[in-house]
């Protein structure tokens, strides 16, 4: 057993919900989940990145919710601690699930969110977290299809991880306080990738 088998944890961080009977998977900061069964994957993201991949050919896909590009430690401690924390890692694991599951990696496709620029921030980590994720796909042959990163907008998305279709809201954020409150409130979904 690999160090990221090892690390991966088999139950999610996640809470499911339903939207028209159809499971709902909630990720959380530094999780991942992937899956080949009709599902939707949600999350909220403000500085953070979530890359949805999807073979369209088999239908299996996932998101990552990564907080940082990189960890400061050795690659196995980063991997013992929170294997999705860092996109380096959680970029990793959710292409390994994908191929475990089925999917064939010339077929994978790649969606980008988040990245947000916040107000008050000295560390331009959403920038720094958007430039890691598009070079890591470039490096890695994988194809963007689509992005929203960037701008002063946190986001919420649901993804279809069989037909690699996203929804997404866009919420203007003063704070990171702010978030608890603005992800909590559902409203409609203004922009379809």
């Amino acid at each position: 057993m690999s160090i990221a088998q090892a690390a991966t944890p088999k139950t999610y961080n996640s809470l499911m919900e339903q939207i028209n009977s159809t499971p709902l998977i909630r990720v959380v900061a530094g999780d991942l989940y992937s899956t080949k069964h009709h599902e939707f994957i949600s999350t909220g993201l403000g500085s953070c990145i979530a890359a949805c991949i999807w073979d369209p050919v088999q239908a299996i896909g996932g998101m990552n919710h990564f907080l940082l590009p990189t960890s400061q430690t050795s690659h196995e401690e980063a991997l013992l601690s929170v294997p999705g924390r860092y996109g380096d890692n959680a970029m990793e694991l959710l292409v390994h699930e994908l191929l475990e599951l089925g999917a064939q990696r010339t077929n994978l496709k790649v969606k980008i969110f988040g990245g947000a620029v916040i107000k008050n921030s000295h560390n331009n980590i959403g920038e720094q977290n958007s430039r890691f994720v598009l070079d890591y796909c470039a490096r890695q042959g994988l194809e963007v299809l689509a992005k929203d990163i960037g701008a002063a907008s946190s986001r919420r998305i649901i993804f279809s991880p069989q037909t690699g279709q996203v929804w997404m809201k866009r919420i203007a954020i003063q704070s990171p306080s702010q978030y608890p409150a603005v992800f909590k409130h559902d409203s409609i979904f203004n922009h379809c990738f």
